[in-house]
């Protein structure tokens, strides 16, 4: 399986007050360190920025930047803009899909992730009996049922995971790669991240 990635950048960051990703974390922002990391691991990177008036960190030259064909809508949306992106550039045959505040990405939790997709179109981890959208890979296959669930209204990528071929991951499976699943967590609050910088020293 060839493997890219797409990072959703194009959220309104409601609850942490301003976009996160450029917010700086241990000498780089959120989303340079994103890709980064995806670029060790998964290729071509893609971001899905807002709108080109939002100003983006800088970005290593390696990375595609792409904007919500319509902005605001919901993940969804910026996931099947990705998922058209790949598709026509077919240069490979899945996605990770990731958000741009996971500060403990990193290439042995994606690698993992990669193996255990198997045959399924879609495999998503599952934390306290609730999807992980953005921490999961995605079959460039599962485009239509994506598409057709945005024309219904959808906004929300889980609501893929009862349409295509999905292997759910749970708890004690995610267990064996990370015992407290670090690599899944996300910085979605001021509070959240005034605590993280006190964890990396920052």
């Amino acid at each position: 399986m060839l493997l890219g990635s797409v990072v959703l950048a194009g959220g309104q960051s409601q609850r942490m007050g301003r976009p996160k990703a450029g917010l700086s974390i241990d000498g780089n922002t959120f989303l340079g360190r994103a890709v980064e990391t995806l670029l060790l691991a998964t290729y071509p990177v893609l971001v899905v920025g807002r709108s080109d008036h939002d100003d983006l960190p800088p970005l290593p030259l390696e990375v595609e930047v792409i904007f919500d064909s319509a902005p605001d809508q919901g993940p969804l949306s910026g996931l099947v803009d990705g998922l058209k992106w790949h598709a026509a550039h077919q240069e490979c045959d899945a996605v990770l899909v990731v958000g741009c505040d996971m500060p403990f990405l990193n290439v042995e939790a994606i690698g993992w992730l990669a193996a255990q997709m198997g045959d399924a179109d879609l495999v998503i981890p599952q934390v306290d009996n609730s999807l992980q959208p953005l921490a999961a890979i995605y079959s460039l296959q599962v485009l239509p049922a994506a598409q057709k669930l945005l024309a219904s209204g959808e906004r929300g990528p889980k609501a893929l995971a009862t349409q295509v071929k999905t292997r759910i991951l749970s708890e004690k499976e995610l267990a064996k790669q990370d015992p407290k699943f670090r690599w899944l967590r996300s910085i979605d609050t001021p509070e959240e991240f005034e605590a993280l910088q006190r964890e990396l020293g920052s």
